[in-house]
Parts: C-alpha cells; sequence; structure tokens
C-alpha cells in the first residue's frame, strides 16, 4: 500500500535479540516506527529543522504563558483561556519533537512500550484539552458580543479558572481511562506505521480484545468531537446573528476577534480530524507526503500558529512583549 514504506524489518530483528523484543509471556517491550522511511544524508537536514522548529515554537509559548502570568492587565478571561491554550501546546509539541529529533539521527528507529504508552497519554490529552479550551474560548467569544453588558458578571474570575481548570482535567482525566485500556492488550506486531504513538496504532496490534478499546475509543471521539462543535457552531451562529444587526466599525470589531479564534480551531481541526479518520477509514488513496504531514501537522501547526496570530492580532498582548524586550534592551525604559 501507499503507507508500507521499504524499511528492513528482518535487519531490525537480527539487530535485537529475543529477550529485547518479546517479553516472557508473548508481549511486545519494544516498538519500531517505520514512518521514517529511507532519508540518507537528509536525515541531518532533518534533524536541524525540527531542533529549530521545536526551540522556537517552546520559546514563543513560553514567553507569552510568562507575559499573560506577569502582566495584571492581562488577567482576563479572554487571555487566560490563551495562557491556557499555550500551555497545551506545550504539551503536544513536546509529546512529538524530543523522541522525534532523537530518532532522525538514529539508526534504530524504536521506542520502549512504556515510552510509548507515555507518549500516547500525552498526545491524546493535547488532543482532548485543546478542543476543550478552543470551545471555552468560543462560549467567551459569544458572552463577550452577544452579552457585553453581563460578561463581567457572567465570567467571573472564579468561573474562569473553573471553566480552564476544567477544560484540562477533561483530557487528563479521559486520557488515563484510554491508556489503562490500551495497556492490558497482548500485543503480537511490534510495527507502527508513524513517526510516534498513538492509541489507534497500538490497539490495531493486538493479538484480541481490541474491540473494547475502538468502541470506547469512538464513543470518546465522538463525546470530544460533537459537543464541542455543537457548542462553537451554535456559539459562532449567533455572534453572526449579532453582527448583522450592528454597525459597520463594531462588524469590523466582532470579525477581528473571531477570525483569530476561527484560524486556531481550524489548523488544530483539519489534522486531528484526519488522525481520527484514517484509522476508521481506507486511506491508501493519501499520497504519502500528504500523509505525513496531516499526520503530524495537529502536533506541529497550531503550537506554533496559536502565538504567533495571537501574539500579533492581540494588541494587548503585543504591546506588553513589545515594552518587555523594550526594557530588556533599554533597562532605563520606565515599567508600565
Amino acid at each position: 500500500t501507499v503507507f508500507t514504506l521499504p524499511f528492513p524489518e528482518k535487519e531490525f530483528l537480527k539487530s535485537l535479540s529475543s529477550k529485547q523484543i518479546m517479553e516472557q509471556n508473548g508481549n511486545v517491550t519494544v516498538f519500531l516506527l517505520d514512518g521514517f522511511g529511507e532519508m540518507g544524508p537528509l536525515s541531518y537536514l532533518y534533524f536541524i529543522c525540527a531542533l529549530l522548529l521545536y526551540a522556537i515554537t517552546f520559546s514563543i509559548n513560553l514567553l507569552l504563558i510568562i507575559v499573560i502570568i506577569l502582566k495584571k492587565s492581562l488577567h482576563e478571561p479572554m487571555f487566560i483561556f490563551l495562557c491556557s491554550l499555550f500551555a497545551n501546546g506545550l504539551v503536544g509539541n513536546s509529546a512529538l519533537f524530543p523522541k522525534l529529533i532523537s530518532d532522525l539521527l538514529s539508526e534504530k528507529k524504536i521506542i520502549s512500550r512504556t515510552v510509548c504508552y507515555v507518549q500516547v497519554y500525552f498526545v491524546h490529552t493535547y488532543m482532548a484539552n485543546e478542543m476543550a479550551i478552543l470551545t471555552v474560548m468560543a462560549y467567551d467569544r459569544y458572552v463577550a458580543i452577544c452579552n457585553p453588558l453581563r460578561y463581567v458578571n457572567i465570567l467571573t474570575k472564579t468561573k474562569t479558572c473553573m471553566l480552564s481548570l476544567a477544560a484540562c482535567l477533561y483530557g487528563i482525566l479521559l486520557t488515563i481511562i484510554i491508556v489503562v485500556l490500551t495497556t492490558r492488550l497482548q500485543l503480537c506486531g511490534f510495527t507502527i506505521h508513524k513517526h510516534y504513538c498513538d492509541n489507534m496504532s497500538i490497539v490495531k496490534l493486538a493479538c484480541a480484545g481490541g474491540n473494547v478499546n475502538s468502541v470506547f475509543g469512538l464513543v470518546m471521539t465522538g463525546v470530544t468531537a460533537v459537543i464541542p462543535l455543537t457548542v462553537i457552531v451554535c456559539s459562532y451562529i449567533q455572534i453572526a446573528m449579532i453582527s448583522l444587526k450592528a454597525s459597520k466599525g463594531a462588524q469590523g470589531k466582532v470579525y477581528q476577534t473571531c477570525i483569530t479564534h476561527l484560524l486556531t480551531f481550524f489548523s488544530f481541526l483539519i489534522g486531528a480530524l484526519f488522525v481520527l479518520i484514517q484509522h476508521r477509514l481506507n486511506s491508501d488513496f493519501v499520497p504519502y507526503p500528504v500523509h505525513v504531514f496531516l499526520s503530524v501537522e495537529y502536533l506541529i501547526v497550531p503550537p506554533l500558529f496559536n502565538p504567533l496570530i495571537y501574539g500579533i492580532r492581540t494588541e494587548k498582548i503585543r504591546n506588553e512583549v513589545i515594552k518587555l524586550f523594550r526594557r530588556r534592551t533599554n533597562p532605563s525604559v520606565p515599567k508600565s
């Protein structure tokens, strides 16, 4: 098929002893990640690009988190939710890049079963939390635009913190159940056709008993995707109806506020839906380069894209970042 790469699995088996691959009970102890293919000398170029991309993404997200925490003027619901979004971006980015970077210079693209489950946990926690946070942000925009006079009373500091905490705990607790269900499976295969571990890739390697995981995963996918999508769509329908009655100037402010959130939402949704669909449907017709990009897009693009567009398009954040750098370059600049 399009996704089966010419990786020398026989050489991999010869390079590891049977004890390294299988436990005494016949279960797999290591996995082979064969999504890399034959890169040759280009692996060094990919390594540099991946390292720079990770360093830039990590630094930008961390910078904006620090700015939001330190600046009292940014202690508003919208910015608190953004802080959660940036922190979650660090989780998703760090779930992928450290192992990916080390694999690019490694001859054997292998991962231990324990590390694989840890990666599964953080990848799926990131996915669930991203949808939850984006849903809460849509609700915030709905209240701000449709009920501006009651905004402060509806989204109090306590309620804002509770919503942000609930959005994060949702993914953390949900993913624990998913990983526990997967760890009970006895695996008969060891090849994962990706650059990283995800839950369904492991479930497909199970000798038997994977149906429970598949059904539970399908139900949770529906809950994680359908409910947030419903809230987001309903919020924006209400926002659109209100904006049609507003003046052109007010419409411009509404569009400016909402477009940023929608860009963030769709940049994540495209890649996430592809990853969910590819395990359920036959996606062999997708060209391999497109398949590779879409399988990692939701872990790479949103964490880089979100802080950039919010840092540029949100005036308060942009001004605070500029002030911070001005004080670093010119200590005589007074603190605001």
